[in-house]
């Protein structure tokens, strides 16, 4: 399923469930990053199982995800860019 905007959240799980959804892979937007505790509520509320692709979607209360660890990643960059200086 396909959401433009964050206005259709709603619309596109309804939409999942119509269509015999049995779970959902978020895939990383910048548009929906701010709506993780929303999209998290939704999963909940259809009993849609749901795998995320950055930790905060988990600290909001998701089930998993399944993304690198940001912060880590920036901590090994500093380390590299400590070596070249």
């Amino acid at each position: 399923a396909e959401v433009s905007n964050p206005a259709g959240l709603e619309g596109t799980f309804d939409q999942l469930m119509a269509h015999g959804a049995q779970g959902v892979v978020v895939q990383q937007d910048p548009l929906f990053t701010a709506q993780d505790r929303r999209v998290v509520a939704l999963a909940e509320a259809t009993r849609l199982p749901a795998i995320y692709p950055l930790r905060n979607y988990f600290e909001a209360g998701g089930f998993m995800w399944y993304g690198a660890d940001l912060v880590a990643l920036f901590h090994r960059a500093a380390a590299y860019v400590d070596k070249i200086s």
